[in-house]
C-alpha cells in the first residue's frame, strides 16, 4: 500500500508502506509496471519509517471556539479559513527542519489556546497501519473525520509513545490533530506512519521528566514506564558543575530529592544510561528553585551596570534573551515560565562564579559562550562552545566547528536558532569539543564571516585545551557553502571537513538549480562567477579528506552541485567520500553522529611534501609552507604546484605569481645548509640558512602593491575596522543633506543586517589617530568632505562638474558618482573608500557596491565604479552593464585598459534616464491610480502596489511593507535600499509590468488581474 503525506499544493512527500493485500492468482495477472527495480534501486524496507515534517497549521483559537469546530467538516487548504466563524484563522504550510516539532513555537501559539495540524495520506488500497505519535501536549486525532484517539493530559515527550491503529481507504485520507497549549517552554511532537506491528528503532533511550509540585521535593521520573535496560544515573548539578545530589534507578523508577536546603537558582539534572550496545546516552533536564522573576530582574540590573566590554555585552545579551523569551516582561517569570529563561539564568550564575575566581562554564559538559569584540564595527560577537564529558586541561581535545545555515528572518543574535541550547549531543557522546560560530549571521562565511570563524577558532584554542592536529569543519546549507569556502582558503587549519548540501558552481546550476546559471559572456563575468563559486579553490584540499552529503530531492540547493564537486575531487585523486540520500530534501538528514565519527578518525597533515594552490585573490593564496605575496595580474587565477623532491630541494611551478614566500619545515629541509628552489624551471640556491625565503619581485612599498588584506575590491573594506566619514563642507545645502542622508542609509542597512550601529564621524572632527586606526568611507568629494580634500593629492582620482578622472583617464559623465577603494594615505594596513560625485544629482545616484544586505554576498569584484542615472533595461542580470565604467587597479594600484570595463554608451542612450526629483515632488494622482494593482514577480509570488494618499506602498511576502518615493510619475525608489522600480506602459499608455531593480539586476513583474 503506498500513500502520500500531503502538505499543500506542490508540497508532496511520497512514502511507501507495505500492507496485506488479497490473495490473487499471479499467473493470470498482467505484469505490474514496477516489477523490476530502476537501475539505481532503493534499499527495500517493509514500509515507511520516516517522520512527517510537512503540515498545514491553523490557530490559535480559544478553547471555547475550538469546541464549536468540527474536524469532520474541515475544508483544509493553504490560505483557507479554519471555520466559517474563524475567517481570520487560516491554514498555513509549516515545514519542520527535523523530526521533532515544537508546537509551542508554531506561529501564534498562545497559552491556553488551541492549534490544529493537518496532513493527507494517499493510499492505493484499503488497509490498516499504525500512526506512531509522541506528544508532550494533550491532543486529539481524527482520521477521515472520525476521532480515533485522544489524550487529555500532558506527558513527558517520547517519540512513538502512542501507537494508534487506523484504517485507511483507497485514495486520500485526512489526518487532523488538535493541541491545547498547557505548559511553558518546548512542547514537542512527532508523528510517523508505520506498518502494523513494526519494530521501531528507539529514538530516545529514556524519556525523563520532572515533578516539583510538592514544596521541598524534586521528583525525577527516569522513563515513562518500567522497561528493561541499563540503570539510569541521575546527578543534580548546580551552576559551575557542582554535583549536589545523585542517585541510580532502574528504568521507569522515580528518584526523589529533598531540595529544602538547596540554594535558590538554576540547576540541571544529568540523566545518563546506555543502550543495548553499551553506547552512552545522556540527557539534561533544566530546573529552577525559587523566584525566577526576581532572578531575571537581578540579571537586568546587573546587565544595566555592566562595563562597556564583551563581558558586559554578554550580560546585556542574556538580559535581552530572557525578556524576549518572556514576551517582553520579567513579570512572566513565574512557574512554570522559568523553563523559558532557565538557560540565560544559569549562564548568568556561571559568569558570576567566574567573576569571583571560581569554576563556572569551563568544566565537564560545560557550555561556554565565547565573546569577543570585533574591531570591524566594535561589536561583540559570540560563538557557542560545548565541552565534552570529562573535559579537563590535562589533555588536548579534538574540536569540531559546525556552521549554521541561512536564517531568512535574520533576527538579533539572542533570537537566532539554538543560541540558548546548553548541551550538544555530539559533545556529550563523543570525546570532542563542538564549536558553533555565529559567523556574523547571514554573511555567507565570506569577508567578516570568514574572519569570525577563524577568530572563534583562535579564541577556543586559547581558552580550551585543543589538539591543533584534530580540528574539523562541517556545516549545512549556507554552512555547507561556508565549509567549502573556509576550508579551501585555509586548508592547513583542518584535519577533515564535511560540507552538507551546500556549495554551488555557475557551470552546473544556479544555487537551487537544476537550470544552468546564465553563462558568462566576458572574461570579467567569468572571473566574478569564479570568485562566487564554492569550489573555486577546491584544489587546495589536496591533503584534507572530505565527506560530502546531499539529498537528491533538495530543492533549495541542487544536488548537481555536490555531484560536480565530487567528480572534480575524484578525478584529481583526492580523498573524498560521497553520501547521496535518495528522497531526502533540504532538511535535517540525521547524519550528525555519522559525520562526527568520520571526522574524528582523521589527523591533520601538517607538513606535506606537496602544496597545491588555486586562488582568485591573495588572501586565499597560501597553504602550509608556501604563501603567495603578490600576483602579476589582479583579476586572474593564481596557481601554484610546489613539491619537495628531495630534502632541501623544492620545485615550484606557478602562473600569475610575482612574489612568494617559502617557510619550509625542518624535516623537509634535511641537514643541508642550502635550500635549492626551482621556480618555473629556473634553479636558485639560497645559503642564508633562514627558515623563510622570499622569491620574486621585491615589495619595496607595501602601500603601493596589492597584498593579502589590502588588495580590494570595494567590499573588502568591510573586513577591516572602518568608519563612515560624513562630508559637511559643501556650499550646497542639498549636497550636505544628501551626503548625510546617504551615509545614514548605509548605516541603517548595516543595522538591519548586522544589528549593530556603525561608526559615523563628521569630516571636520576626524582625528589623525582615527585616520590611522580605521579604513575611512569618505562620503563626498574634495569640495564636500574635508578628509577627502586632505587626501586628494595622494589619491589617483578626482571629480569635477565636467567628469571623473581615474589615474589620468577622464570619463565625461554628467550627474555621476565615483566610488573607489585605495590604500589609505594615513595607514599602511587600511583603505580609503571614496564616494565623490560630479554634482548633487550625482550624489543622489550613489549605490554602495559592498554586500547584499539581505543575502550577505559581495556585490562586485571591482576596485572602482562610476554610476549615473541610466537604468539598465528590464531583464538585465549583470549589474556591471549599467555603470559608466568599472575597473580593477593593477598589482601596483594603477589603472590599465585591460582592467577597465566601459559601458556601451550607444546602447545606454536608449535606456531610461532617472532624474533626481525636485524637492517636494508629488506624482500625478492619475499616474498613481494607473500603477496600483497586482504584479507577479515569480510564479505564485505576487506583490501588490496600493496608494496611500500620494504614496505608493508595496505589499510583498514577508513582514516589510515599503513605501516608495517618486522620482517621476513612472519611476519610484525604495528609500531604505535605493532600489528603483519603473512601471512599463504599452502604446496605449496602460501599465503592463514593473521593472524592479535588485542591486543592479532588473527583474520584470508582469501585471496580473
Amino acid at each position: 500500500m503506498s500513500f502520500t503525506l500531503w502538505r499543500g499544493p506542490a508540497l508532496l512527500l511520497s512514502l511507501v508502506v507495505a500492507l496485506p493485500a488479497p490473495r490473487v492468482d499471479a499467473a493470470s495477472q498482467p505484469l505490474p509496471p514496477d516489477s523490476f527495480d530502476a537501475p539505481l534501486r532503493e534499499l527495500w524496507t517493509r514500509g515507511a519509517v520516516r517522520f512527517q515534517r510537512q503540515w498545514l497549521i491553523a490557530g490559535p483559537v480559544s478553547p471555547e471556539a475550538a469546541q464549536r469546530i468540527d474536524p469532520a467538516r474541515f475544508d483544509v487548504g493553504v490560505g483557507m479559513p479554519l471555520a466559517p466563524d474563524q475567517q481570520s484563522v487560516r491554514w498555513l504550510p509549516q515545514v519542520s527542519w527535523s523530526n521533532v516539532i515544537d508546537v509551542n513555537a508554531l506561529p501564534g501559539m498562545a497559552a491556553g489556546h488551541v492549534t490544529f495540524m493537518a496532513c493527507d495520506l494517499t493510499s492505493k488500497t484499503d488497509g490498516s497501519l499504525d500512526l506512531a505519535i509522541g506528544s508532550a501536549l494533550p491532543y486529539a486525532l481524527w482520521v477521515n473525520g472520525e476521532q480515533v484517539h485522544e489524550r487529555s493530559s500532558p506527558a513527558a515527550f517520547t517519540p512513538d509513545q502512542d501507537r494508534v491503529a487506523v484504517r485507511l481507504r483507497a485514495g486520500s485520507n485526512r489526518i487532523v490533530l488538535r493541541f491545547q497549549q498547557s505548559q511553558a517552554g518546548p512542547a514537542l511532537f512527532t508523528l510517523r506512519p508505520v506498518p502494523t506491528g513494526a519494530v521501531l528503532q528507539r529514538i530516545d533511550e529514556v524519556s525523563p521528566s520532572l515533578d516539583d509540585s510538592q514544596p521541598g521535593t524534586l521528583l525525577v521520573r527516569t522513563h515513562v514506564a518500567e522497561t528493561r535496560g541499563a540503570p539510569v544515573q541521575l546527578k543534580v548539578i548546580a551552576a559551575g558543575g557542582t554535583v549536589i545530589a545523585e542517585q541510580t534507578r532502574s528504568r521507569g523508577q522515580a528518584a526523589t530529592f529533598d531540595t529544602t536546603n538547596w540554594r535558590d537558582g538554576a540547576y540541571e539534572i544529568r540523566v545518563a544510561t546506555s543502550d543495548a550496545w553499551s553506547t552512552s546516552r545522556v540527557q539534561y533536564l533544566p530546573w529552577f528553585k525559587g523566584d525566577a522573576a526576581a532572578a531575571v530582574k537581578r540579571l537586568q540590573s546587573t546587565a544595566a551596570k555592566a562595563p562597556d566590554t564583551s563581558a558586559g555585552d554578554t550580560l546585556r545579551m542574556l538580559s535581552a534573551m530572557a525578556l524576549d523569551r518572556l514576551g517582553g516582561s520579567e513579570n512572566q517569570a513565574i512557574a512554570p515560565h522559568w523553563r523559558l529563561v532557565h538557560s540565560p539564568l544559569m549562564e548568568f550564575e556561571e559568569v558570576e562564579l567566574e567573576a569571583q575566581g571560581k569554576q563556572g562554564r569551563v568544566r565537564s559538559d560545560g557550555f561556554v559562550r565565547i565573546a569577543y569584540r570585533d574591531e570591524v564595527d566594535n561589536s561583540t560577537q559570540y560563538c557557542r562552545a560545548y565541552l565534552p564529558s570529562g573535559y579537563s586541561r590535562g589533555r588536548a581535545w579534538p574540536l569540531i566547528i559546525s556552521l549554521h545555515g541561512f536564517n531568512p528572518a535574520n533576527p538579533e543574535y539572542f533570537d537566532w536558532w539554538s543560541v540558548d541550547q546548553r548541551h550538544h549531543g555530539i559533545a556529550q557522546t563523543r570525546e570532542t569539543i563542538v564549536v558553533e560560530p555565529h559567523g556574523r549571521g547571514n554573511a555567507q562565511y565570506l569577508g567578516i564571516g570568514d574572519r569570525d570563524v577563524l577568530r572563534c577558532l583562535e579564541e577556543a584554542s586559547r581558552q580550551f585545551s585543543v589538539d591543533p592536529d584534530r580540528v574539523y569543519l562541517t556545516g549545512e546549507s549556507m554552512g555547507g557553502h561556508g565549509t567549502w569556502a573556509i576550508a579551501t582558503r585555509h586548508p592547513d587549519r583542518f584535519a577533515a571537513v564535511a560540507p552538507v548540501y551546500g556549495g554551488w558552481d555557475f557551470r552546473i546550476t544556479n544555487v537551487s538549480g537544476p537550470a544552468l546559471a546564465p553563462a558568462p559572456t566576458t572574461a570579467w563575468q567569468a572571473y566574478g562567477f569564479e570568485r562566487a563559486s564554492s569550489f573555486a579553490n577546491a584544489e587546495n584540499l589536496q591533503h584534507v579528506p572530505l565527506l560530502i552529503i546531499h539529498g537528491d530531492a533538495d530543492e533549495a540547493v541542487s544536488v548537481e552541485n555536490s555531484r560536480h564537486a565530487v567528480r572534480l575531487l575524484q578525478r584529481w585523486g583526492y580523498d573524498v567520500r560521497y553520501h547521496e540520500m535518495p528522497g531526502w530534501a533540504h532538511e535535517d538528514l540525521e547524519q550528525q553522529g555519522a559525520i562526527a565519527d568520520w571526522l574524528l578518525k582523521h589527523s591533520r597533515v601538517s607538513d606535506p611534501r606537496t602544496v597545491r594552490i588555486r586562488a582568485t585573490d591573495l588572501a586565499g593564496a597560501s597553504a602550509y609552507w608556501l604563501e603567495v605575496l603578490a600576483s602579476e595580474q589582479p583579476g586572474e587565477i593564481i596557481r601554484v604546484f610546489a613539491e619537495v623532491t628531495e630534502p632541501g630541494i623544492v620545485s615550484v611551478d606557478t602562473t600569475n605569481v610575482a612574489t612568494f614566500r617559502i617557510a619550509l619545515p625542518q624535516k623537509l629541509r634535511g641537514s643541508e645548509s642550502t635550500l635549492q628552489i626551482v621556480w618555473n624551471g629556473e634553479r636558485q640556491k639560497l645559503t642564508d640558512g633562514t627558515s623563510a625565503v622570499v622569491l620574486g619581485a621585491q615589495i619595496k612599498s607595501p602601500a603601493l602593491r596589492k597584498r593579502a588584506g589590502l588588495e580590494g575590491p570595494l567590499p573588502a573594506v568591510l573586513a577591516t575596522p572602518f568608519a563612515i566619514v560624513v562630508g559637511t563642507t559643501s556650499s550646497d545645502a542639498r549636497m550636505r543633506a544628501l551626503i548625510r542622508e546617504r551615509a545614514q542609509r548605509l548605516a541603517d542597512q548595516w543595522q538591519s543586517w548586522q544589528h549593530k550601529p556603525l561608526r559615523m564621524l563628521d569630516d571636520t572632527q576626524v582625528t589623525s589617530a582615527e585616520e590611522q586606526k580605521y579604513s575611512l568611507l569618505l562620503i563626498g568629494g574634495s569640495d564636500a568632505n574635508a578628509v577627502t580634500r586632505r587626501f586628494a593629492s595622494k589619491l589617483p582620482f578626482a571629480t569635477s562638474a565636467k567628469g571623473i578622472k581615474v589615474d589620468g583617464r577622464e570619463w565625461h559623465a554628467k550627474d555621476a558618482v565615483l566610488q573607489a577603494v585605495y590604500p589609505s594615505p594615513a595607514a599602511s594596513d587600511r583603505y580609503v573608500y571614496v564616494v565623490a560625485p560630479t554634482s548633487t544629482a550625482g550624489m543622489y545616484f550613489w549605490r554602495p557596491q559592498l554586500v547584499h544586505f539581505v543575502r550577505g554576498n559581495p556585490l562586485t569584484q571591482f576596485d572602482w565604479i562610476i554610476q549615473d542615472g541610466r537604468r539598465a533595461p528590464p531583464g538585465t542580470l549583470d549589474p556591471v552593464v549599467s555603470s559608466v565604467a568599472s575597473g580593477l587597479f593593477d598589482a601596483t594600484w594603477r589603472t590599465r585598459d585591460r582592467l577597465t570595463v566601459p559601458r556601451d554608451e550607444q546602447a545606454a542612450a536608449a535606456w531610461t534616464l532617472r532624474q533626481m526629483p525636485q524637492e517636494g515632488f508629488v506624482p500625478a494622482p492619475a499616474a498613481l491610480q494607473a500603477i496600483a494593482g497586482r504584479y507577479e514577480l515569480f510564479p505564485g509570488v505576487v506583490v501588490t502596489c496600493r496608494v496611500e494618499g500620494s504614496t505608493l506602498v508595496v505589499d510583498a511576502p514577508g513582514p516589510q511593507r515599503p513605501s516608495l518615493a517618486a522620482e517621476s510619475d513612472w519611476v519610484y525608489v525604495n528609500p531604505a535600499s535605493g532600489d528603483s522600480v519603473e512601471f512599463i506602459r504599452d502604446a496605449a499608455g496602460n501599465v503592463t509590468s514593473a521593472a524592479i531593480e535588485d542591486q543592479g539586476s532588473v527583474l520584470v513583474a508582469k501585471r496580473v488581474p
